[in-house]
């Protein structure tokens, strides 16, 4: 992998990014949990020649209506991101949990400029005995240039 030490995200650095995507209206999925608690799992995977970079400041965060929501955990590989966020939903109704994500990530040849994903979900989680229980995975596709 390439290594991309050099690059430091001050205020002048951040300025020379390239902006991929800056979502402008916030998606909405429709989400059918069991009652409980649950692990949600987004997954992004970038195509051969990207790479997530490591010493950007990626960044996920979640607010929840209605459900009990934890902070979202990171973990990524070169080529994919996974976004672990605990949820619990209540035995009776639903909520919405709301995700905003920053993903940086670089081409993999020498002096590329890195891009930027920043997106806000909305997943509408609805209360449903025959819905999805344990881990429930979601992909994001994402938004290349």
């Amino acid at each position: 992998m390439l290594r991309r030490s050099a690059l430091r995200f001050s205020l002048v650095a951040f300025a020379t990014l390239g902006v991929s995507a800056l979502a402008a209206t916030p998606s909405l999925v429709s989400v059918r949990l069991q009652p409980g608690a649950h692990q949600l799992v987004l997954t992004a995977e970038l195509p051969e020649g990207y790479a997530f970079n490591a010493e950007a400041p990626q960044h996920a965060a979640s607010h929840a209506t209605g459900l009990t929501a934890a902070t979202p955990e990171l973990a990524f590989t070169d080529r994919s991101a996974r976004i672990s966020i605990p949820l619990t939903v209540p035995a009776a109704g639903g909520g919405l949990l709301t995700v905003d994500l920053t993903l940086y990530y670089c081409a993999e040849t020498q002096g590329s400029v890195c891009q930027m994903d920043r997106r806000t979900l909305t997943y509408a989680v609805s209360n449903a005995k025959d819905g999805q229980a344990g881990t429930v995975e979601i992909a994001l596709p994402m938004r290349m240039p």
